[in-house]
């Protein structure tokens, strides 16, 4: 097979849920339709990450009072954990207490003060506690890796990666853990609703010139609102402003019916 009739990997890495895998699975499905409606004589094999699982079950406990975050949230991380919810408070219409206290608090006890639409805001913001702590970020990379590595062992075509929101965060920690090593098995790389503006500001780094780089933000995106990464010294990147026409608790999802983002997937699949 020649490189012009290889395969075209793309692998979708979702971020922050409520749901489980079985829940979650077919997540990435209307982007590929959108990819396949404007590439339709191309090959494109699909790969959708699953790593809700690695994280559900404890996230639960903590859900149901067996814990509290502060039991588990990287220090590092505290103050920009913080400043989502809080943000996600202020547009929710509820004031949170200090940090300290928020996260000492037994979560059931915030959840009953104030409201069901804040155990599912939990619930996410758990996702992003639980990846950044020494014991849990290194299982969900290993769960996108084996992704990774199945396409790699396969020879085929470095994969296009795609990470939504905490997804993108993910991807970035696995590039950057590789360019330590050599050079990292990507053929482009597209993030949308990304919040690592917020948890990695001016961590560029110059060998990420080796491939395509597209940010995807929606103006309107809650968590995209550290957003164009330009502005947090990001300069190997490009950033992509979209427009989803949504609500700003519903921007975020969007992205996953958005032609744009397809468009860039698709350029950067036949550019590798």
């Amino acid at each position: 097979m020649s490189l012009i009739d290889a395969p075209r990997d793309v692998v979708f890495v979702h971020g922050v849920q409520w749901v489980r895998d079985a829940q979650l699975k077919g997540y990435s499905q209307p982007l590929q339709d959108l990819m396949q409606n404007q590439a339709p004589s191309v090959y494109f094999r699909y790969h959708e990450v699953l790593w809700s699982d690695v994280v559900e079950v404890d996230e639960q406990k903590i859900l149901a009072g067996q814990g509290v975050i502060r039991d588990i949230l990287t220090a590092n991380y505290a103050s920009a954990v913080f400043d989502l919810f809080s943000l996600i408070g202020q547009k929710a219409g509820f004031r949170l207490p200090s940090a300290q206290e928020t996260f000492a608090m037994q979560l059931p006890k915030l959840i009953a003060s104030k409201g069901g639409f804040v155990e599912k805001a939990l619930s996410a913001i758990l996702d992003i506690v639980f990846y950044f702590s020494p014991r849990y970020g290194p299982s969900v990379r290993a769960r996108v890796r084996e992704t990774i590595d199945a396409i790699k062992q396969s020879n085929g075509l470095p994969p296009v990666l795609f990470g939504h929101s905490l997804g993108s965060v993910i991807l970035l920690d696995i590039i950057r853990e590789d360019l330590s090593k050599n050079a990292p098995y990507v053929g482009g790389f597209v993030s949308a609703g990304s919040p690592i503006g917020l948890f990695q500001p001016n961590e560029d780094n110059a060998q990420f010139n080796s491939f395509d780089w597209v940010n995807c933000y929606d103006a309107d995106d809650l968590v995209g609102f550290w957003n164009p990464l330009l502005r947090k010294g990001y300069v190997t990147v490009m950033d992509q402003r979209i427009d989803t026409h949504e609500f700003p608790f519903y921007s975020h999802i969007k992205y996953w019916t958005n032609s744009i983002v397809a468009r860039e997937l698709v350029d950067m699949s036949l550019t590798v």
